[in-house]
């Protein structure tokens, strides 16, 4: 994306679908009136082995009966994948810049969960985790964001900021250490 938030994120997403397989997906969703290459308008079957189509903090989530949007969905109502693209070169950018005086970290990759929680910790959020409906705001995403900054300073002022950095209890070794090495995982959820 570019400073004037122009981006070319439909055909980012065209292209990581041609590198990550020759089945259709896994990234959908543009505006009609544009053709992208290897991007369908509508969601195409999942048919991919490598990796799956919900990671395993966002399954938690939907088995606690929580509404969420996948991460492939690039356009319509709810949809994230458009966040996610922008967001994460955004945050890559700003994890080389020369001028911070603190080493970035994203977590839990390069943090090993909480074992080096040093510098500028960078966490997935979901603001939609916490209480948001009594914040008094005409937006819906920005309670959801005040309650989620709400919830954050308050864990940091009581002291149990860190907690939230743990591994999840909920999952096996194995899928911990597939979420440090791939999946990574939403702050919170457990």
């Amino acid at each position: 994306d570019t400073e004037n938030d122009s981006n070319n994120r439909f055909e980012a997403a065209s292209q990581l679908n041609t590198q990550i397989s020759t089945n259709p997906g896994p990234f959908w969703g543009h505006p009609k009136l544009q053709k992208f290459t290897n991007l369908s308008w509508h969601k195409p079957p999942f048919n991919h082995t490598d990796f799956q189509e919900w990671r395993l903090s966002e399954q938690l989530l939907k088995l606690k009966g929580k509404r969420i949007m996948n991460v492939w969905q690039l356009l319509g109502q709810g949809s994230v994948g458009s966040q996610s693209l922008t967001g994460l070169a955004r945050l890559f950018k700003f994890s080389k810049r020369q001028d911070l005086n603190k080493k970035v970290q994203f977590w839990p990759f390069d943090t090993g969960w909480d074992r080096n929680l040093q510098g500028i910790v960078l966490a997935e959020v979901w603001p939609s985790l916490n209480e948001f409906e009594t914040i008094d705001h005409p937006i819906k995403d920005a309670r959801q964001v005040t309650a989620c900054l709400n919830w954050l300073s308050q864990k940091n002022k009581n002291g149990t900021i860190q907690e939230l950095f743990s591994a999840p209890q909920s999952v096996t070794p194995g899928e911990r250490i597939n979420c440090l090495t791939e999946e990574g995982w939403i702050l919170g959820v457990d």
